[in-house]
């Protein structure tokens, strides 16, 4: 279970509506790594399960990550 503060603050009405906001997201976390607002660096950011992270860790979590969370919508909806 998740920390309270990483509980989802809303919810979509429709599937359009989540994939847009996905893709407006995706789009700025490419920005901001192209641009180097985000820089991938031997830095260390805390995660609350898994303890000190690089940038390089996280963005490879967030792949998994983001697939999980794909995957419980679609158990959701099949449901």
């Amino acid at each position: 279970t998740a920390p309270e503060v990483l509980h989802p603050k809303s919810a979509f009405a429709d599937v359009g509506s989540f994939e847009t906001t996905f893709v407006t997201q995706r789009n700025a976390l490419k920005h901001a790594l192209q641009s180097g607002e985000i820089v991938v660096d031997q830095r260390m950011h805390p995660h609350p399960l898994f303890g000190e992270m690089t940038i390089t860790d996280w963005l490879n979590f967030l792949i998994g990550h983001a697939q999980r969370h794909l995957d419980q919508m679609k158990e959701i909806v099949a449901n």
